[in-house]
């Protein structure tokens, strides 16, 4: 039985992974059907559909025909801004029993668009979490909030892809200087300590994979598969208080001490997910079976050996360095 899947943002990083991955998949039932504003910068698909951006008043008229036109029956997205409306629009979800959208509930999506309110969720929560002082919430500038930090970052309370951050000695800030819609945050351990945590929650059971990582320009390029045990239990106490529907990435560092410290949590598929599907953590393979009522108990049981490495090459292809699988 066909299943019609419609990836919306196929230009972005993060559902252009997704669409490899189902591709990989190979099941000749699944017809895919992508969208994108620009038709330059869709990768590929087995049916193109120009799409108006997300904030477009004419978004959910063009979604809800082409939704009934088609008979899509699950829809993916990496696009935040795509998922946020999505997620403030459930009479549109509800019109569509039949649809099922890979969405997040709203109230994960609002707290950790913004990284002051993901800095305070994990506060209220007793988690670790990275010192921080925001203008917004602070009456008085105190640098004691940063007492015994060596570096602090300047960022965007509202970010992505490492765009607008500044590195400060602790010595070297002037906090009356930070704006309204900026953070100023605790600088956690260092480039080589920082890990993703893909997450899947389903059945009471929180699945992960814990990649160290390195960036460039803001997404993933090379990859090692850990596992630590201080971050397997703080990722577990983070998806077990969030509950959420659908794969989470958790971005973090490790103090010198070795505790996890969440900087950054993605309710949607990671920009990672390419390469945990290589390494046998196959979270949208399971959304995928879940949406055609089978078992996922094979997505998450042939995990690689632990030291296992991967790389991006020209942003498209994903490789494991020793078997050199391509996606």
């Amino acid at each position: 039985m066909t299943k019609n899947i419609l990836l919306l943002g196929s230009g972005g990083n993060v559902t252009n992974g997704i669409y490899r991955i189902i591709k990989k998949l190979n099941d000749p039932n699944d017809k895919i059907f992508v969208s994108c504003v620009d038709i330059i910068s869709v990768y590929s698909g087995d049916i193109f559909l120009q799409s108006p951006y997300a904030k477009d008043p004419e978004f959910f008229i063009w979604l809800d025909e082409v939704i009934i036109k088609n008979k899509i029956e699950l829809v993916l997205t990496g696009v935040e801004e795509i998922l946020y409306q999505i997620s403030s629009n459930e009479n549109f979800i509800r019109r569509h029993p039949s649809t099922t959208f890979i969405v997040e509930e709203k109230r994960n999506i609002d707290i950790f668009q913004s990284k002051l309110e993901t800095c305070q969720w994990l506060e209220k929560a007793g988690l670790e979490f990275p010192k921080y002082y925001a203008p917004s919430i602070h009456n008085e500038i105190g640098l004691e909030i940063f007492d015994g930090v060596k570096k602090i970052l300047v960022k965007p309370i509202h970010g992505k892809s490492s765009i607008g951050i500044t590195e400060y000695f602790s010595g070297e800030i002037n906090l009356a200087s930070i704006e309204d819609n900026q953070i100023a945050q605790e600088y956690v351990g260092n480039e080589d300590n920082e890990v993703t945590v893909g997450c899947f929650y389903y059945n009471n059971n929180v699945y992960q994979c814990q990649l160290k990582r390195k960036l460039i320009h803001g997404h993933t390029s090379h990859v090692e598969l850990i596992d630590d045990s201080k971050i397997t239990d703080y990722c577990d106490k983070i998806i077990r208080l969030l509950e959420p529907n659908y794969p989470v990435n958790i971005q973090l560092r490790l103090r010198e001490n070795g505790d996890p410290v969440c900087f950054e949590i993605n309710s949607r598929i990671s920009g990672s997910a390419p390469f945990r599907h290589l390494l046998g953590f196959r979270d949208v393979e399971a959304l995928l079976l879940l949406s055609k009522g089978q078992s996922i108990d094979s997505c998450f049981s042939s995990i690689a050996p632990i030291g296992t490495k991967g790389a991006r090459v020209l942003r498209e292809e994903v490789y494991l360095e020793d078997n050199i699988l391509r996606l």
